[in-house]
């Protein structure tokens, strides 16, 4: 069982004639099955509360109180006779915090003094003037909207929720409603938005609206943080390698050119040197030292390695002059815009966590910020994150928070921590360029490749894209 699964509704021994469950044996199976958290949801009763509650902690599994609630159809003071009346209906509800719990006592202690007719009753009035506090679910099939809806009552379901509503409008709280049902909903869910109250149609998405609501009240109450302003900027620089270039017909660059721009932003690049014959490319593995990776430099051949484009772990200067030729083979026939066969020089790079990072120019926001898992993993696993450009440190931080690549970069099992630091300044910097050199349509740099905490990273490969008007 997944350790993020938590039964809210749960019955125990207390549940009398409904419920059979220990409360002893149902921590050891929640704590058997890894889940960080279970509800007690007795049957109009918290008798078992502070039993549950001393059992939760000491089985290291977080208790959450409750209580599944017999709720009379009109007042709870009324008595209604007969067999065939509707005595009540129930309502799951789970308290949040203390003055929740104190609620909860309050409701079930009214219930039994001045509610109970057949069963211990709330009604709607008492549960309005105690909601502080308290969470509430639709509850199982017995619940008031689940009855309608089961009974193709669907002007009752509405009208539940037309009860609903000013108890939604009371609070300060923002609420959203998961309303499954496809045409048996669909009148509560007119009236839910008339009265400009969230639906949506799966728990997941409402729980998604909800985590968006708390992450913007978390940004606004928070100091404001100007963009990081970094030394190292080199405009003008870019600006002239970028007039320069030359460019494909869809804007691309070539790998050397891409590198050149990125380190005027300060960003570390590997070292490098482009070679245009078999004897250029082994005199500079020479000079760079060995082993080297060759790659095909064209502003045409964006993709390296789907068209053979890369050469790797080469250890003398006969197999890197022999990698030039298979390398540039891979290119012939292709329309390179009148340019000369190429190829970059590379020192091959210590190993280390691949990522990849990039900006690219959306028509309406401007420069956006990318971060994610890269080199091979990038297509498969999607796992990347925006932000506007320029970045703050918190903004760019939280590019790593929200990426299984950035949080693995602060250590996972054997893996050791990479240097998180370095990966914050590189983004900055990239979201610098994307508003100093505006005539710059998109950036990746995949992979970037970050070392052990303190030792930096460096990037591997880039392609970078100008605007073509």
């Amino acid at each position: 069982m997944s350790d993020s699964f938590v039964h809210l509704h749960t019955h125990t021994e207390y549940s009398l004639l409904d419920g059979a469950a220990r409360i002893g044996q149902l921590f050891a199976r929640a704590a058997e099955f890894g889940m960080p958290a279970l509800a007690v949801t007795d049957h109009g009763a918290m008798f078992g509360a502070l039993e549950f509650y001393e059992a939760g902690l000491g089985a290291g599994v977080k208790p959450i109180l409750g209580v599944e609630a017999y709720v009379a159809p009109a007042s709870r003071f009324e008595r209604a006779p007969g067999e065939s009346e509707e005595k009540y209906r129930h309502l799951t509800i789970l308290a949040r915090d203390e003055r929740g719990y104190r609620n909860l006592l309050k409701l079930v202690t009214d219930a039994h003094l001045e509610g109970f007719y057949h069963r211990p009753r709330i009604d709607k009035q008492l549960l309005a003037e105690h909601a502080e506090g308290l969470i509430g679910l639709s509850g199982c099939l017995a619940s008031e909207i689940a009855q309608s809806l089961l009974t193709g009552q669907s002007a009752k379901a509405a009208e539940v929720a037309g009860a609903i509503i000013p108890l939604i409008r009371s609070t300060a709280k923002p609420v959203v409603l998961a309303l499954m049902g496809e045409e048996l909903i669909a009148p509560a869910a007119r009236l839910f938005r008339q009265s400009r109250v969230p639906d949506y149609r799966f728990p997941e998405r409402a729980a998604s609206a909800l985590k968006v609501l708390a992450d913007r009240a978390e940004q606004l109450a928070s100091p404001d943080e100007i963009p990081a302003i970094l030394g190292g900027l080199d405009i003008e620089h870019a600006r002239q390698i970028l007039a320069e270039c030359d460019a494909s017909p869809t804007g691309f660059v070539g790998g050397f050119t891409a590198a050149e721009v990125l380190k005027s932003y300060g960003l570390p690049c590997a070292p490098q040197a482009r070679a245009g014959t078999p004897e250029q490319a082994a005199a500079a593995a020479r000079a760079l030292g060995f082993p080297v990776a060759v790659k095909v430099d064209s502003p045409d051949v964006t993709h390296k390695s789907e068209v053979g484009g890369v050469a790797l772990g080469l250890d003398d200067e006969e197999s890197v002059a022999g990698a030039f030729l298979e390398v540039t083979r891979s290119i012939a026939g292709r329309e390179l815009n009148g340019q000369a066969r190429a190829v970059l020089v590379q020192p091959m790079a210590q190993a280390g966590q691949e990522v990849i990072l990039g900006m690219v120019r959306d028509a309406q926001f401007g420069p956006l910020v990318m971060f994610g898992s890269g080199g091979i993993e990038v297509e498969g696993l999607n796992d990347v994150a925006f932000a506007l450009a320029p970045l703050t440190r918190g903004e760019a931080e939280s590019l790593l928070d929200a990426t299984w690549a950035g949080r693995r970069m602060r250590g996972y099992r054997n893996l050791p921590a990479g240097d998180s630091e370095a990966v914050i300044e590189a983004l900055i910097r990239l979201g610098r360029l994307g508003i100093d050199v505006p005539e710059v349509m998109e950036v990746e740099v995949n992979p970037f490749r970050v070392f052990p905490k303190g030792e930096g990273a460096i990037v591997l490969d880039a392609r970078l894209r100008l605007t073509r008007d």
